[in-house]
Parts: structure tokens; C-alpha cells; sequence
């Protein structure tokens, strides 16, 4: 079985040097390689009969290991990643400002961690978790929130007057952060009876988004109600919120964005870059994908000073 692990990682090794995969976070890596193997399944099949392959076990169990493998570097990598970004790149005092009361950060550090790996151990929750993991490696908050912060335009009054969030930006780039780590806890198949991926209707995702917020704030108290809320409900469309709910109109915009996010995609001399395009694109369907028009007008207005 040794060798068998070991022809199982250089097989994986080999497909995550190649520059489609290799430019991808694990997250994506993962989903690239499952599809690579569905689409070459009969080839693949034949190929690890191979002695230089998989000789010794019949090739199903051989594709079965090597998924086994590939789910446990996904998900070890991803969790180094957020892990990281939990310790070292989020001031949790702001949660002090914005609720008025001690917060042990430690604790919610330590429960936010144990959180973020159960999720990631979820392969529906783990690809939810893709858009949130480009978010933070790119450092997109931080970049976007100083230039709203700057205009204190439409978006900066959403967050600060209509949410009545009275912070300074570089807290409210912390507040968002946590808030984006737990987004996606309405997708995690074991703390809900039924996961927000599977709503049929608008009805529907409100209760699921509400039952999630709940359930979160037992095994979180750290978090106030209202931050969850916001959190889990980042993920509704603009039409399904409450008027206060400025950060989920945000970050839902952006999960949107990077679910698309192409790592390889070059800009040809004299095209939009991939923000501009992508939110000229948004501001026309706004109204039928739920963004809020204004935030968006205000994020394809600065898109080219995202670097």
C-alpha cells in the first residue's frame, strides 16, 4: 500500500504543476481534478492497469484512493490558509466596537478555526467556501473598502449611516472578514436540516438562512445574533434582506464575483480588466441576480483602482 500512496502522490503532484491547476487555490484545484477524472474516466481506467500505475488493485479502487488523497491536501491546505488569516490577519477587537460589550477572542478564534474545518470537511460546504477563500488571499476587502471609504459615496453611506456602523474603515475590513468566514454555514449539510444550495424558493432561503443564524449563535455566543445574521444572509439576493442589512448586500455581491474569479485570465492591451467587465456586466442584470445597483455602480465606478 506504500507504494501505491506514493504513485498515488506523484500522480497528484503532477496535476497540480500543471498552470491551469497550479494557479487555482486547493479549493478549485480539487473540483478541476474531480472533473478532469469524470471526463477521462474510460482513458484513466485503462491507464492505471498500467505497471507503472496501479497494477495491483483494480482501477475504481485506485480512483477511489486518489480522491480520498486529493480530499485530505484540499482540505489541510485550505484550513493552514484560514487558520492563518483567523491568527494573524484579523483584528477581533472591532467586534468590542461594534457591540459594546468584552469579546473572548480568543475563544472565538479558537471556535472559528474548529468551525471553518468542519465545513471544509463538507465537500458541498468546501466548494461554497472557494469564492470566500479568493476574497481573503487576494485581499480584496482591504482594497475595495479603502477606496469606498475614500469616495464616501452611496456604498460607504449604506455601511456606516444606513447600517448605522459608526467604525473606521480599516475595522470594518476586520468586521467583513469574520463575517465572510461564516457566510457560508447555511451550506453545511450536518448543522442543517436543509442546506441553502437546495431551496426552491425565495421563502425557502429566508427560513434556511434564519434556522442556520440560530443555530451559529448556540455554538458561537461570542458572536452576536446580528453579526451572524448578516453573516448567513450575505447570501440572499437584495430583494430578501432588510433595509439595515448593508454588509450582506456587499459581500454578496462579491461572493458572486469571485464564483466566477478566473486566476489565468490575462487582459489583452486596451481591454477592461476582468472588475470592470465583470461589474459592467452586473449592472445590467442587477435587478434579476438581487445586487444592489447602487453599490455595484459605485464598485465598476472604482474597478480600475482595484489593484
Amino acid at each position: 500500500m506504500a507504494s501505491i500512496n506514493t504513485r498515488i502522490e506523484q500522480f497528484l503532484n503532477h496535476l497540480f504543476e500543471l498552470p491551469v491547476i497550479k494557479n487555482d487555490c486547493p479549493i478549485g484545484a480539487e473540483f478541476q481534478i474531480i472533473q478532469f477524472i469524470k471526463t477521462n474516466l474510460p482513458k484513466l481506467e485503462v491507464s492505471f492497469s498500467k505497471p507503472e500505475f496501479f497494477p495491483d488493485i483494480p482501477p475504481k479502487d485506485a480512483i477511489a484512493n486518489i480522491i480520498i488523497v486529493l480530499q485530505k491536501r484540499v482540505i489541510d491546505k485550505s484550513f493552514e490558509f484560514f487558520k492563518k488569516i483567523i491568527d494573524k490577519e484579523i483584528d477581533f477587537s472591532v467586534l468590542i466596537k461594534v457591540r459594546k460589550r468584552p469579546v473572548d477572542e480568543d475563544k472565538l478564534k479558537s471556535k472559528l478555526a474548529e468551525l471553518i474545518k468542519d465545513m471544509l470537511s463538507d465537500q458541498i460546504c468546501r466548494f461554497q467556501l472557494k469564492p470566500v477563500y479568493y476574497i481573503l488571499e487576494k485581499k480584496y476587502i482591504n482594497k475595495v473598502i479603502d477606496l469606498l471609504f475614500e469616495r464616501k459615496a452611496f456604498t460607504y453611506n449604506e455601511l456606516v449611516r444606513v447600517q448605522k456602523y459608526y467604525i473606521e474603515s480599516e475595522d470594518y475590513i476586520n468586521y467583513l472578514k469574520i463575517l465572510l468566514l461564516i457566510s457560508q454555514f447555511p451550506n453545511y449539510p450536518k448543522e442543517n436540516k436543509k442546506i441553502l444550495l437546495n431551496a426552491s424558493t425565495n421563502e425557502e432561503k429566508v427560513q434556511i438562512c434564519l434556522n442556520s443564524a440560530k443555530t451559529l449563535v448556540k455554538r458561537m455566543p461570542e458572536l452576536d445574533m446580528l453579526d451572524i445574521k448578516l453573516a448567513v444572509d450575505s447570501n440572499l439576493p437584495e430583494n430578501l434582506l432588510e433595509i439595515w442589512e448593508a454588509s450582506s448586500r456587499f459581500l454578496y455581491i462579491l461572493l458572486h464575483r469571485f464564483s466566477e474569479y478566473e486566476p489565468l485570465v490575462k487582459v489583452e492591451k486596451g481591454a477592461e480588466n476582468p472588475d470592470k467587465s465583470w461589474y459592467g456586466v452586473a449592472r445590467k442584470i442587477a435587478k434579476d441576480f438581487g445586487y444592489s445597483k447602487g453599490i455595484i455602480d459605485e464598485l465598476f465606478l472604482i474597478a480600475n483602482e482595484i489593484k
